[in-house]
Parts: structure tokens; sequence; C-alpha cells
């Protein structure tokens, strides 16, 4: 019987690790075609010469998707990233 959990564990542990790789290449190919598609854009309203309209595509849309690309692949790797905050502070007393 210890045989059957301990390949029971085994199996588990594999089946974690294929769902967390998964996840990982799930996040970065979103991520990778959300930033291709607005840089594109970008590049389009640039090209028919609006460029505040491809500075704004870039700054709203293409850098925050680059800032969530590094700071999931250094999470990912296990670098020491900053957590990302948004919104006002609250400390407990």
């Amino acid at each position: 019987m210890p045989a059957h959990r301990s390949a029971l564990g085994s199996v588990s542990a594999a089946a974690s690790r294929i769902v967390d790789v998964a996840t990982t290449v799930a996040v970065a190919v979103g991520l990778v075609g959300w930033t291709l598609f607005w840089s594109n854009l970008a590049r389009l309203h640039y090209a028919h010469g609006e460029l505040p309209s491809a500075l704004f595509t870039a700054g709203a849309f293409v850098a925050p998707a680059l800032a969530a690309l590094v700071w999931y692949v250094g999470e990912g790797v296990g670098a020491d990233m900053p957590t990302p905050s948004f919104g006002p502070s609250i400390t407990s007393s």
C-alpha cells in the first residue's frame, strides 16, 4: 500500500507541475499577444501621422503589459520583484 501512495504522490506532483507550466505559458502568450496587438496599432497610428494617438496607445496599453510580463517572468524565476500596489495604502494600528 505505501508504494501506491508514493506513486500517487509523484503523479500528483507531476500533474501540479504541468498545470503550473501551462499556466505560465498561457499568461506569457496572452501578454505577448496583447503587447503585439497594441504596439502594431500604435505603429499604425504613427504611420498615419497621429502621434498623440500613437503615444497614448503605447503608454496606456503597451507599457503596462510589458511591465506585467517582466514582473510575471521575474516572479517565475524567483527574482526579488516588488509587488505592484494600487490605490491608497491602509496601515493597521
